[in-house]
């Protein structure tokens, strides 16, 4: 029997329907593998980048940038070993650990407290207690909102001084914040962190050196003559080493004869 007549006036029927779904399927599964492979590719470019920076300023432990929580420790480290880091004596590597562990963990306190609520509502069939667990998706929702702005403050701070010591300008900074509002953040920051990591540092070592001035002449050379007076200099009233003496007659007054 056919409980659902209307069925059969579709101009489809149920294997069209589930060859479409089995087609959505694959490429959904394809584009899911390539965006997985995609992340891990800038993870590791990333990684890699830090890793350098890290190195270039002092720092042993790497390492830290392949472990997702250590490396955004290891971004705070790198920035406050930058000169305007240490020049403030900053601690973006504490504020951006506190920051993101605050994230992690409100998140599963939001996500356990909320579903028992949820649990408790509909096994009690109590039509009020849903506000309850508005209130308390709202609250816990607000202080992600707060943790997630003060890190993504925090990251920034560090993003542009690690710009501003390793580029010398503030171009891939610009670049990530515009990247910010379209979502893509996170792959200009890795190809940025791999691009500022082959860097030399600091910025001028790469910088061909000056050629000599033209003909000899440098108005900035320190003068190689002594003044007179000092030491390596002839007497005043001498003349130079090197140059003649001449030798004039020696004069007499003439003889005017006996005076009265």
């Amino acid at each position: 029997m056919n409980n659902y007549p209307y069925l059969s006036s579709l101009p489809f029927n149920s294997s069209d329907i589930s060859g479409a779904l089995a087609a959505f399927g694959a490429v959904w599964g394809v584009l899911s593998l390539l965006i997985s492979l995609a992340g891990i590719v800038l993870y590791v470019l990333r990684a890699i980048g830090l890793m350098n920076l890290a190195k270039k300023v002092g720092i042993t432990h790497g390492w830290f940038a392949f472990i997702p929580v250590l490396s955004t420790w290891l971004t705070g480290e790198v920035a406050d070993r930058t000169p305007e880091g240490v020049e403030k004596n900053s601690k973006l590597r504490v504020a951006l650990l506190i920051c993101s562990l605050g994230v992690g963990v409100l998140a599963v306190i939001m996500g356990v407290t909320v579903g028992l609520q949820i649990v408790g509502a509909a096994l009690d069939r109590n039509a009020e207690a849903i506000f309850g667990v508005i209130a308390s998706a709202l609250i816990f929702a607000l202080l992600l909102a707060a943790c997630s702005i003060a890190y993504t403050v925090f990251y920034y701070i560090a993003f542009y001084r690690i710009c501003r010591t390793f580029s010398g300008e503030s171009t891939w900074f610009a670049v990530s914040l515009v990247a910010y509002f379209f979502g893509m953040s996170g792959l200009v920051d890795a190809i940025a962190f791999f691009v500022l990591g082959r860097k030399p540092y600091p910025p001028y070592a790469a910088q061909p050196p000056v050629p000599p001035p033209p003909y000899g002449y440098d108005p900035y050379a320190q003068n190689p003559y002594p003044p007179a007076g000092q030491p390596g200099y002839p007497p005043q009233g001498y003349p130079a080493q090197g140059y003649p003496q001449q030798n004039y007659p020696p004069q007499t007054p003439p003889d005017r004869g006996p005076q009265s």
